[in-house]
């Protein structure tokens, strides 16, 4: 049997499309059948180009490179499909909604008469620009019809149910994201010695993530001081990156830039932390969230789609407004001062996080 995965980003590349392709990949390549990944050549945050061809724990990965971009997340790239046309597929799975591939796959697909599916990943991030708006809401409501060629419709959380209620109840499914089955084990028996309480942040260091949010909001903490903040991720924007800097040292804070690190490393990083801060303005759903969970950590995050969906207010975290830098700080206080509050909520998290790995979810 043979499957074809079409998604815009695929490693080396990080973050949460990346890590659903890979984790649904390995495990099929693992049973047996024969998986292919289309993607771009594209390298986030630099301007070197990937292989054409390239082969990552038994995935063969194609590569191709984009006649159109809009920034950093959209873009067209049309060669894929004499490769889609040649090849002989039992199953095309396509992946984020809006983006061109995924009506050009479900197209070719049709004329093929092979089954193709899509995971939407909630991609409702709000728009910065008044154009950008106006282009979204003319595609979603002349345009989203289109998702009916898919013979599954997947959805990563609650919100998109709402969003795609024109589909039929045996189109769509709810289906989220994973978490490694390791991250569930082998809790690290000591943590490093130190008295500061350590806030956690994992992701890409890039405007879309609201670090600054996070860095304003410490600010207020009384004992600030005491407070270290680890960011754990790569720099894809170093202007970002630099304005970051100016701030903290503005603040006297103490943050430290870790870098990205290897998944197999991050569960001893979530040890060594206290509470992980999810401060971007949209997430669709939030993979870190689980990951906090599994190692019994509490999660504050931004009430968007993704952590509205995994978090309850005093049960597994707290949500809060975007920009809202006094609640940020409070809740923060909170989680740190009430030990009675902290140790509900690890327990609640590790026992959620069991309801998501990824063997359940592929």
């Amino acid at each position: 049997m043979r499957v074809i995965h079409i998604a815009p980003f695929f490693y080396p590349n990080k973050g949460g499309v990346e890590e659903y392709v890979f984790q649904i990949s390995k495990f099929l390549v693992n049973h047996g059948i024969d998986v292919e990944v289309f993607t771009t050549n594209i390298l986030r945050g630099s301007t070197t180009k990937l292989n054409f061809f390239e082969i990552v724990e038994r995935i063969k990965v194609l590569r191709f490179k984009p006649i159109i971009r809009l920034g950093n997340f959209g873009s067209f790239w049309p060669q894929f499909i004499y490769f889609l046309f040649k090849k002989k597929v039992d199953l095309v799975h396509v992946h984020v909604y809006r983006h061109p591939h995924t009506l050009l796959a479900a197209l070719i697909c049709k004329l093929k008469r092979i089954p193709c599916i899509i995971t939407t990943h909630s991609p409702f991030h709000s728009s910065t620009t008044l154009k950008r708006k106006l282009l979204l809401l003319i595609f979603d409501n002349l345009f989203s019809r289109y998702l009916r060629l898919f013979d599954k419709v997947i959805v990563i959380n609650k919100e998109e149910l709402r969003r795609f209620k024109f589909l039929s109840k045996e189109k769509i499914v709810l289906l989220p994201h994973g978490v490694p089955s390791y991250f569930l084990s082998k809790f690290s028996r000591f943590r490093s010695k130190q008295k500061r309480k350590v806030l956690l942040f994992v992701g890409r260091v890039h405007p879309s993530k609201g670090i600054d949010f996070l860095i304003n909001a410490c600010s207020l903490i009384k004992n600030y001081k005491k407070i270290t903040i680890n960011v754990v991720g790569p720099i894809e924007d170093r202007k970002y990156y630099r304005q970051l800097k100016l701030k903290i040292d503005n603040y006297g804070l103490d943050v430290r830039f870790l870098g990205e690190k290897k998944r197999e490393e991050l569960p001893n990083l979530y040890d060594n932390g206290d509470i992980l801060i999810l401060p971007s303005p949209y997430e669709a759903f939030g993979i870190v969230i689980l990951e906090a969970f599994a190692r019994g950590k509490p999660v504050i995050a931004v009430d968007s789609d993704g952590p509205r969906f995994l978090i309850e207010n005093g049960e597994n975290g707290f949500l809060v407004k975007y920009g809202d830098i006094k609640s940020l700080a409070n809740y923060i206080e909170i989680l740190l001062k009430n030990k009675k509050l902290y140790r509900k909520i690890s327990k609640n998290n590790k026992n959620k996080a069991k309801q998501f790995t990824w063997d359940k979810i592929v």
